[in-house]
């Protein structure tokens, strides 16, 4: 059965569970792009099983056409969107005019691949670079844009805590929500979950698997992941015993984190993304075990930021 969440700062639902869709218009990993037929049989699904939020960009290939056409072909819109600011260059952010101009493109570009859309639910900026992000001419647009309702929420992908806190600091009455990345391995952000909660900004994870290292075997880690073995050995005992798979226990633990809006993961097939819906039913199991997830927090940067990996 399928959790939701009610969003702080207005009146939008999410799944507890959000479909990540970076494989609809990209090779990714050892797999290809999502031809329409694929991407209509997930989307069915979603629809049949109550997932609601799909993450999406302008950057995923046509990952946003091909879910404009399934949103024409059913002439209605069932799900959350969530997408994102085109790349922004530091030419592009340094006048008013041009940061103005391609702003609104990018969302026009957005609504018009998206087809049936007057405004974006979720719009994120993912490159939360201080060259844009320490510019008061970004919040001033960013502003307009939310009082014109282009946006409804406004998010920031974020990588480093204590960016996190400056920008709440700064700016949390414009930040909507934010997208982190969390898992059992990456526990960092939770120490500031209460500060995200204290200024009703939601909080959305991403990389429930950190790219693959938590649900590989441990056998074949590279050798400059190996200090993780312990860690990976350690957390698949636990999945056993348990009588799960270690792909479950990890997507369980984050979807038991009642601090989490809401947790993304990408599919290759509906049979992957049904397998990841029943991990609902887990969940009481894994609360009632009263697991201790704080010992598999991996504490060296290093292992838990996959841009810093070359082999995996």
């Amino acid at each position: 059965m399928m959790l939701y969440h009610n969003l702080h700062r207005n009146d939008i639902t999410v799944s507890r569970l959000g479909l990540g869709t970076v494989q609809f218009g990209l090779d990714y990993g050892f797999t290809k792009a999502k031809n329409q037929d694929e991407v209509d049989s997930i989307l069915d699904t979603c629809r049949d099983r109550g997932l609601t939020l799909l993450d999406t960009a302008r950057a995923y290939g046509d990952s946003e056409e091909k879910i404009g056409r399934y949103l024409l072909h059913i002439k209605s819109n069932p799900f959350v969107i969530a997408t994102k600011f085109d790349l922004i260059t530091e030419d592009i952010n340094a006048r008013e005019d041009r940061l103005h101009f391609f702003l609104h493109r990018s969302i026009e570009k957005s609504l018009g691949a998206l087809q049936v859309l007057d405004a974006l639910d979720l719009v994120l900026l993912h490159q939360a670079k201080d060259f844009i992000v320490q510019n008061p001419l970004f919040w001033r647009i960013l502003e307009s844009l939310k009082k014109k309702n282009l946006i409804k929420s406004f998010g920031l992908s974020l990588y480093d805590v204590e960016q996190a806190l400056s920008l709440v600091s700064d700016h949390a009455d414009l930040i909507d929500f934010v997208q982190i990345p969390f898992s059992v391995f990456d526990q960092r952000f939770k120490e500031i979950f209460q500060i995200f909660e204290r200024n009703q900004i939601d909080v959305i994870n991403r990389s429930v698997f950190l790219k693959g290292l938590i649900v590989c075997d441990p056998d074949d880690l590279p050798l400059e992941l190996i200090d993780c073995r312990k860690f990976k050995q350690a957390f698949t005992d636990l999945a056993t015993a348990l009588n799960m798979s270690v792909a479950e226990l990890a997507l369980g633990y984050v979807l038991q984190e009642d601090n989490l809006s809401a947790s993304l993961v990408g599919v290759n097939s509906v049979d992957e993304l049904l397998s990841n819906i029943k991990v609902f039913s887990l969940i009481d199991s894994i609360k009632q075990n009263s697991i201790n997830f704080e010992r598999f927090a991996l504490e060296e940067s290093f292992l838990i930021d996959p841009r810093q990996w070359s082999q995996l």
